[in-house]
């Protein structure tokens, strides 16, 4: 059971992912669709985030772990011993300008991994995962958590908090402006430390 679920989360998201358009003159029965499950090597564990990072690997985000996939084989990041993490748990997952992959971890703070070294940015007593996390376009670290709200990373610390109610998604926009979505406070606007609200 768990197997296809983790297959039908996969496929889904890696269906939206690309976000293409689909060719006008061709038939939705014309295209090809590929899924991976826990027969192919995927863990069973329910998939929560994916990204892809500049060397082409996807990272999955589940709650056992990282995924990482390669198109052929999945690898399940080897997270023994990292000083900081108190659980496997990861609620998202984004790429990082450097090559770095981002993962908000279970009650731990932001998971760093790049060139197969792995180190948590704490958090302080984050009792909650962070189910958001974002590089925006000038290199600053964002993450959420429920109860954060959103947070800012410099230097590889929290620098700032903005409360604001359960944050799901954070992305840049043209301005410098940092959008988020909310699970209760509909969309976000956070720039210069002000926050505007547009309700839901």
């Amino acid at each position: 059971m768990k197997g296809t679920v983790a297959a039908a989360a996969l496929a889904v998201l890696l269906a939206a992912a690309p976000a293409r358009a689909l060719g006008p003159q061709t038939a939705i029965t014309q295209y090809g669709l590929d899924s991976w499950g826990a027969r192919d090597g995927l863990p069973g564990s329910p998939i929560t985030d994916i990204t892809q990072t500049r060397d082409g690997y996807l990272w999955i985000a589940t709650k056992g772990g990282v995924v990482r996939f390669d198109g052929v084989t999945f690898t399940v990041l080897d997270l023994t011993g990292v000083a900081g993490l108190k659980r496997k748990l990861m609620w998202s997952c984004a790429a990082g300008r450097g090559g770095e992959l981002w993962a908000g971890a279970e009650a731990s703070g932001v998971l760093r991994y790049k060139d197969g070294v792995a180190a948590v940015l704490p958090a302080g007593e984050a009792w909650y995962g962070f189910i958001a996390v974002h590089e925006s376009k000038d290199g600053t670290l964002w993450a959420a958590n429920a109860a954060w709200g959103l947070v800012r990373f410099r230097n590889g610390a929290v620098e700032s908090r903005t409360k604001i109610d359960v944050v799901r998604t954070i992305v840049d926009g043209p301005d410098g402006a940092i959008w988020v979505g909310t699970w209760g406070s509909g969309v976000v606007r956070v720039k210069d430390g002000q926050t505007t609200a547009f309700g839901r």
